[in-house]
């Protein structure tokens, strides 16, 4: 769960979401546009926040970044994130199960994109009060 903080004035309307509270969100509006229950983004968020903790450190350099992809467990279920192998890929595919790819480049550029969006948005709108 990503959770804003808070203005420290404690009145509650000024709220904001810390660099690596934007990258998650991110992550699980990637996941949930390609169709994964609600329940699967939230256990890969955890997995990547315990184990790729590096993916929400705005520090990273982009030659850092890493592929990696979601995988069927031994119960079938997309729940394993490992290191993305084109191997293991096809061979997963071949025997009918899914294979989600999670490249965290892409993953900062489709950040980058909603936070332009958003700054262009929020231009409209207090261009609109303005008038």
């Amino acid at each position: 769960m990503v959770v804003p903080t808070v203005n420290p004035s404690g009145k509650g309307r000024n709220v904001y979401y810390s660099d690596s509270d934007l990258v998650a969100l991110t992550v699980m509006e990637y996941l949930l546009s390609i169709g994964l229950s609600f329940e699967v983004c939230q256990h890969v968020l955890g997995i990547l926040k315990a184990r790729e903790s590096w993916i929400f450190d705005e520090s990273v350099a982009k030659e850092e970044m890493k592929r990696l992809m979601l995988v069927p467990d031994s119960q079938e279920q997309l729940r394993e994130l490992v290191e993305f192998d084109r191997g293991l890929a096809i061979e997963t595919i071949d025997r009918g199960s899914p294979v989600v790819p999670f490249w965290s480049d892409r993953i900062y550029k489709r950040l980058q994109q909603n936070l332009i969006s958003f700054g262009q948005q929020r231009r409209f709108v207090e261009d609109l009060s303005d008038s």
